[in-house]
């Protein structure tokens, strides 16, 4: 089946220029396409596992990173002599439950 629609805006058109972006490199690379690559099933498992790897540690990075913002933050805001505290921020903690 063929989609004969093209995706001018948003982000579903922004991911399908990157696939041809890396469409493009991959061949420019490797001399041929994913289609074509003659790899077989378990060497491709092989690179998407390693992938899968890849992308944990750039997920824990990135978590790593906005935990030691947060930790700054309330740094500066102690030291500012603001109060760091959810029920001065109006919130209970209570979720579900009804308002303070």
């Amino acid at each position: 089946m063929t989609i004969g629609v093209f995706l001018s805006e948003g982000i579903e058109a922004e991911v399908c220029i990157e696939i041809a972006r890396r469409q493009e490199k991959g061949i420019a690379k490797y001399g041929t396409t994913v289609a074509d690559n003659p790899l077989s099933l378990r060497q491709w498992l092989q690179h998407a596992f390693e992938e899968a790897l890849d992308q944990a540690i750039y997920l824990k990075r990135a978590i790593a990173e906005i935990d030691a913002q947060e930790l700054r933050d309330i740094d500066d805001m102690v030291r500012a002599g603001n109060s760091v505290l959810p029920e001065d921020a109006g919130a209970c903690g209570n979720v579900g439950r009804e308002a303070c």
